[in-house]
């Protein structure tokens, strides 16, 4: 018996959450740490078969029986099977291409530009190059994330008395495309920061809920990769044998064939929110943060030594009427 995966529709977002729920998984803007910024990638993965014919791998088990002599064998085997990891390979692909840094670049020159959070116009071109020569250069990714595990297996077979020569009892392999499409990037900048009025620093959010997503919905690269047949009893006469699939970890990195944008649904159903993520990385008053061993006391003198130098202070704003007094009496 065969067992086919069938073609499945995916998002994959990078980095995951529960990374951004960590102050040091932000990127820190200020030698003070009151200002963080951070942006994650949201891929839309689609799966197809290639429509190849079945290759074979590796021998499990090999059989035979004496010429003119009709048999029924019960041949086990035991195998390793290796196979890829998908979403981290494809992970280290994107990362190989660089895609995050250029538009996390491109959006930071952009901070202080009316709006603050729009991405270049040719931004997606910019992209579609970065893509079309990183893939140029390595068609061929050998050294992917890969992973073992050991099984066993039976079968039984009648052997004919004309059956002359052994049989071999192979892995069956058959190759899936991984179409990795751009849906969209989110961000977020999180500054702490006073009010005109205020002594401690509170947790500022930009840009406003719901304003910080670019959508691409654009074609990046195709990944193919080997899957086994599991449970299959292919089966292949000596003289037939070939050795077709000679590393199940081998991934090509194809250019895109499919233009056509499948539905990609946005955002991704079931993914919290930057907003809601950084509400786990940053309390809302500035001397509750934990990041860098900073204890709350700690910082909570530096606000006081921040506020006691500050120009308010020295005009006597935010001073009880007898404090006042005092300073204008030294």
């Amino acid at each position: 018996m065969l067992e086919v995966s069938t073609n499945r529709r995916y998002s994959l977002t990078i980095p995951y959450f529960v990374d951004l729920t960590k102050e040091a998984n932000w990127e820190c803007q200020d030698s003070k740490q009151t200002c963080f910024l951070t942006q994650r990638i949201h891929l839309f993965i689609k799966k197809r078969n290639l429509g190849t014919e079945v290759r074979t791998g590796e021998i499990i088990a090999a059989y035979s029986s004496p010429n003119g002599v009709k048999s029924t064998q019960e041949i086990t085997g035991t195998f390793e099977h290796s196979y890829v990891k998908i979403d981290q390979t494809i992970q280290d692909t994107v990362d190989a291409t660089e895609i995050a840094g250029h538009i996390f670049s491109d959006w930071k020159a952009n901070l202080n530009i009316a709006g603050g959070y729009k991405l270049s116009s040719n931004i997606n071109a910019k992209i579609s190059e970065v893509v079309k020569n990183s893939t140029k250069c390595s068609s061929l990714l050998s050294k992917t994330v890969g992973t073992k595990s050991i099984t066993s297996a039976a079968i039984r077979r009648e052997i004919s008395p004309d059956k002359d020569g052994k049989t071999f009892w192979v892995k069956p392999y058959v190759q899936y495309a991984y179409d990795i499409y751009l849906s969209y990037v989110d961000f977020l900048l999180v500054e702490y920061k006073k009010s005109f009025l205020g002594l401690r620093k509170k947790r500022h959010k930009f840009p406003g809920p719901h304003m910080n997503r670019h959508v691409f919905k654009m074609p990046l690269f195709s990944m193919h990769v080997w899957e086994l047949l599991r449970y299959s009893d292919w089966l292949v006469e000596e003289k037939d044998y070939e050795l077709q699939v000679e590393d199940p970890l081998e991934v090509e990195i194809a250019p895109f064939m499919q233009w056509t944008v499948p539905y990609m649904p946005i955002p991704v159903e079931g993914i919290p929110t930057l907003y809601q993520i950084s509400n786990a990385a940053f309390p809302m008053k500035w001397v509750k943060r934990k990041g860098d061993g900073w204890t709350e006391e700690e910082l909570r003198l530096l606000e006081q030594e921040e506020y006691e130098g500050s120009e308010l202070t020295r005009k006597g704003w935010f001073l009880s009427n007898s404090e006042f007094e005092m300073k204008q009496s030294n």
